[in-house]
């Protein structure tokens, strides 16, 4: 009778770890783009009307899916020049995170946002981070989604070049899926009530 314990127990505890496991990884294969139709950049001030193009990078401390964004900013200057203006939003993020400070220290723009303000005009797409969104300086969205068709991770090779070659011939890019971490309430309430 004891050698069953002995095994049932810690194969139970074992298997029970696993599922939970499972269960929170599988929020990262979800594609939280929701098919995106409308977005209303007139109230942001990150947007900025004086550039061809404005690149808006939606991260939040939280996600490891973010750290890899920062990892891929860090290796890469930001975009400086008279035509594109390029910034990161940390979503819901202490401002003394090391997201920031890091970006800082590589010359990026960084900018600290609350869910609440960007659902204002952006309920359907802030959906989850990372999240690309790329306008032009009539705000009007060239791009917005992911940055690679799988989930982000260290193997991930984002390309952003193709994207933004189309924005600055003011085309439209499909979107591709944003597979990270949820940043919505009303998501967050579905997956965890």
């Amino acid at each position: 009778m004891s050698r069953f314990f002995l095994i049932f127990i810690p194969t139970t505890i074992l298997s029970l770890s696993l599922i939970l496991m499972g269960q929170l990884h599988s929020w990262h294969w979800a594609d939280f783009s929701n098919n995106i139709t409308r977005v209303d950049l007139s109230e942001f001030n990150f947007v900025s009307s004086q550039k061809n193009l404005s690149i808006s990078h939606f991260l939040t401390g939280s996600c490891s899916c973010s750290e890899e964004i920062v990892q891929y900013l860090e290796s890469k200057p930001p975009f400086s020049n008279s035509k594109i203006s390029e910034q990161v939003l940390l979503v819901d993020t202490n401002k003394n995170h090391s997201f920031a400070q890091r970006l800082k220290a590589k010359n990026y723009s960084v900018q600290f946002i609350n869910r609440e303000k960007l659902e204002s005009g952006m309920k359907e797409a802030l959906l989850g981070v990372p999240l690309l969104l790329i306008n032009n300086s009539n705000k009007k969205v060239l791009y917005i989604g992911g940055y690679d068709n799988n989930t982000i991770t260290p193997l991930t090779k984002i390309n952003l070049q193709p994207i933004i070659n189309n924005a600055l011939k003011n085309k439209f890019s499909q979107s591709k899926p944003i597979k990270g971490c949820i940043v919505s309430k009303e998501y967050q309430k579905l997956m965890d009530p």
